[in-house]
This record gives C-alpha cells, sequence and structure tokens, in this order.
C-alpha cells in the first residue's frame, strides 16, 4: 500500500493512506490547495491534482488536522514505540535501584551490625569485671566459681554471686543463696531465667539443652575454682597481666551452674573445653584490672599460659 505525506513548508507529515486523506478532505481538514506527494521523496502537488482528493477536498484544513488520528504505520505509532521503550528502561533503572544497590550495600550493613554486637559483648564483659571488683570490697575475696560442702554437695556459682552486682538484685534475693542450691526444684524456675549482662548479642542460643538461661562467658580456672577465696594480693602477676573473664563459643552452661570456668592455657576456639569465638577468630578476654582485649587464636601458646596464672612469674606481652 503507497504512502502519502502532506507537505508543509519543508515538513512532511505522515505517512497516511490515500483513503485517510480522503477522509480529512470531507472532514475538512484537509484544503485543496494543501500540497501532498506519494512517498518520501515524490513529486509534490496541491490536493485538489489527485483525482482521488478532487472531489472531497472541498474543505478547509485547519488546527484540526493536530487532532486526527495516526495513520496505521505513521510517525505517530513510531513516538508511542519510544515512549514505551524509554519507560521500560526507565522501569529497569528503578528495579536496579530497588534490588541491586540493598544487595551491595547488605554486606557493610551486616559488618556494622556485628561490629556493634561484638563491642556490647565487650562491654559486658568489662561490667562483669567491675561486678566482681564490687563483691571483692564487699566480701574482701574475689567470688568462687562455686562452692561446695565436704560431702560435695553444691551451692551456687560465681554468676549467682555476682547479680547484685550486674543489676539483678530481685532475681537474687528470690534465689535464697542461704537456703537453698542451684538445682533445687524451688528456684528452677528462676534458673530458667535469661540474664542479659550474661549473653552475648552475637549468639543466639540464649539457654541450655535443659532449658536453663545460658551464660556466654566463664572465669578463668586459675582464679575461679571451687571454694576459691583469691584476694588482690594473691594476683601477683598483677590484674592487668591476668585474665578474669572470656567469650565461649559452644557448650554454654547455664549461668547458675557451679562450674562455670576454663583454663585459658587450653588455647582459643570453638571447643566445649576452649575460650573462643563463633567465628574461630579468637575471643575476646576481660582481665582482671576491667581492660577487655580481643586475643587472637593464634597467639604464641606460652604467652597464653602466662596470662592464665595469677602467680606464674611469666614475662608476657600483654595483646
Amino acid at each position: 500500500m503507497s504512502q502519502w505525506y502532506i507537505r508543509d513548508g519543508n515538513e512532511l507529515d505522515g505517512p497516511y493512506t490515500l483513503n485517510e486523506l480522503q477522509t480529512f478532505a470531507r472532514d475538512g481538514d484537509l484544503n485543496s490547495r494543501d500540497m501532498v506527494q506519494q512517498g518520501e521523496h515524490g513529486e509534490p502537488m496541491a490536493a485538489k491534482d489527485v483525482p482521488e482528493l478532487r472531489t472531497a477536498a472541498s474543505g478547509r484544513r485547519g488546527t484540526g488536522r493536530a487532532a486526527r488520528p495516526a495513520s496505521t504505520g505513521g510517525g505517530s505509532n513510531n513516538a508511542t514505540v519510544w515512549i514505551v521503550i524509554i519507560a521500560v528502561i526507565a522501569g529497569l533503572a528503578l528495579l536496579s535501584c530497588v534490588i541491586v544497590i540493598p544487595a551491595l550495600m547488605l554486606p557493610a550493613v551486616q559488618q556494622v551490625r556485628e561490629a556493634a554486637r561484638k563491642e556490647q559483648s565487650r562491654d559486658h564483659l568489662r561490667n562483669i569485671v567491675i561486678a566482681m571488683h564490687d563483691y571483692q570490697a564487699t566480701h574482701s575475696v574475689f567470688p568462687p566459681e562455686g562452692i561446695a560442702d565436704v560431702d560435695g554437695n553444691e551451692g551456687h556459682g560465681l554468676q549467682t554471686f555476682l547479680l547484685p552486682f550486674v543489676e539483678q538484685y530481685p532475681l537474687y534475693d528470690q534465689m535464697q543463696v542461704d537456703t537453698t542450691r542451684w538445682r533445687d526444684p524451688a528456684i528452677d524456675h528462676l534458673i530458667r531465667v535469661e540474664v542479659e549482662p550474661y549473653l552475648s548479642p552475637s549468639i543466639p542460643d540464649r539457654r541450655t539443652v535443659e532449658g536453663f538461661g545460658a551464660t556466654h562467658y566463664v572465669g578463668n580456672r586459675h582464679i575461679f575454682f571451687e571454694n576459691s577465696a583469691m584476694r588482690f594480693g594473691d594476683i601477683l602477676d598483677g590484674t592487668s597481666n591476668t585474665i578474669a573473664m572470656g567469650e565461649i563459643a559452644s557448650a554454654f552452661p547455664a549461668w547458675a551452674d557451679v562450674k562455670n570456668s576454663r583454663d585459658p592455657a587450653d588455647g582459643l576456639g570453638t571447643s566445649p573445653h576452649q575460650f573462643g569465638r563463633p567465628d574461630g577468630t579468637g575471643a575476646n578476654m576481660a582481665f582482671l584490672d576491667g581492660r577487655v582485649s580481643f586475643v587472637s587464636e593464634n597467639i604464641d601458646p606460652n604467652v597464653l599460659k602466662g596470662l592464665a596464672t595469677h602467680a606464674g612469674g611469666e614475662a608476657v606481652s600483654v595483646p
């Protein structure tokens, strides 16, 4: 089907079919003196010189031509196609911003959040050592890992004795430590309470397999042991060179357990008898002077052993 154009000075309007031009002429949108041509390179001629338009081109082409429907193969269709293409591209770009950018930012956000969790864990350790100092100021000795009578009957443990000094006095008061033991059924519901100062925000396990409230920190076995009564004067290596407590990564005990200590000299890792973080890189360790430092898993074992003892006389470089 041939294509026709209406010439307006040096510009061409179209393409249109001959039937469309006849319709324009009948509607008065095409004047008999308007110039038309067949094809983009055809010879311009007046509408009245085209036999098919001669009888129809009696009206005067005016502004109504702008409102004519576009021809099936005309430039208006091309414009519509371009508008659709641009809209699709814009939509894809917006979708990329919604999906790709957050995906790229997620690792950085996770790193920031984990750094905040690690810092909060350090604060917990620091506050626990301060609680040890407060206990010592009250009782003249550091609390024991746990107490037991001559028959081996267990009483209460280190972190129970520290409850009043980590802002948990109501819980401590309800436990009535002078008349109960930590596995006494009468206080079973209290042992199941989760104590926030004893929990690391980096670890999701907040309860033991028995359903008791867990702890993610344990003491240094060289300082805290059964019926121990260590004093500041006993720390001959100096409080800044002696580990008090650290993070653990597995086998979380109940905070009320009377056996909440490990030996730092066993190395740092994720096994049930070691200190360590879940990622296996080392552990935050709190020293008896209240300082908290991250100790790498690659620390010299002899240095770690020296930091574990309180009166070994070792010359160590504190990390």
